[in-house]
């Protein structure tokens, strides 16, 4: 497990650091499990924020190039614009959806 880069990090904080991974670890904790399952937590926290029309132009700015023609990328554009989004566009994104109980 790296600790961060030397231009990064005095080396008084990368010694903090290390300390607080072995306390992880004393705690019978996995220092890199505990760092991916935190950075996952966030993640879901910052998809749970973003609206459904948002992810739907990031989908069509994202998938536009593999679309066989600009006719498809304008017709799903269109469709996405005047029919889900108008309905939707205050819904949650399907990450908060799926994650609500």
């Amino acid at each position: 497990m790296g600790l961060g880069s030397v231009d990064t990090w005095t080396l008084a904080e990368a010694r903090e650091r290390a300390r607080q991974q072995r306390q992880l670890l004393d705690q019978g904790l996995d220092p890199i499990a505990a760092r991916q399952t935190q950075e996952a937590a966030a993640a879901l926290a910052k998809a749970q924020t973003v609206l459904f029309e948002q992810c739907a132009k990031d989908y069509i700015r994202d998938h536009r190039a593999g679309w066989k023609n600009a006719k498809h990328a304008h017709n799903g554009h269109r469709r996405l614009r005047h029919g889900l989004i108008r309905s939707s566009a205050s819904c949650p994104s399907a990450a908060s959806l799926l994650t609500s109980s």
